[in-house]
């Protein structure tokens, strides 16, 4: 597989147009972290499935760490969908700071596989 990361407008980086040393290893950093991103992605997503303890952990109801109730996630019911509160208790989403988005948390992206439809959160990624 081959990646190749192109940038249309720097100043959609914070980065001048001018073609200079600093200007350009700015736009190498951030290409660098880019492709950095994508393959750790693509590296989350070519682990195998969680071990039975995981998923136990996600199915059966539990408690957080401060007291409050997590419901059990039913992967074998046809819902699609579940309730936001119920996968930030699991731990599965994490809300962002300052906007009104969540993101996939690694336990996330290891559960989801085990999904046979989509779950909501996975469009969620920032």
């Amino acid at each position: 597989m081959r990646t190749e990361t192109v940038i249309c407008d720097t100043k959609d980086f914070g980065i001048g147009r001018r073609v200079c040393a600093e200007n350009w290893n700015a736009l190498r950093a951030a290409g660098e972290s880019a492709n950095q991103s994508l393959c750790n992605a693509e590296a989350a997503d070519a682990r195998p499935a969680p071990d039975v303890a995981t998923f136990c952990r996600v199915t059966r109801p539990s408690t957080t760490a401060d007291g409050l109730y997590a419901a059990g996630l039913r992967f074998s019911e046809p819902r699609v969908t579940y309730d936001l509160r119920r996968l930030k208790r699991k731990g599965l989403i994490e809300k962002m700071t300052q906007v009104h988005r969540y993101r996939l948390t690694r336990l996330g992206r290891e559960v989801a596989v085990l999904s046979p439809k989509p779950m909501a959160a996975c469009s969620l990624l920032a």
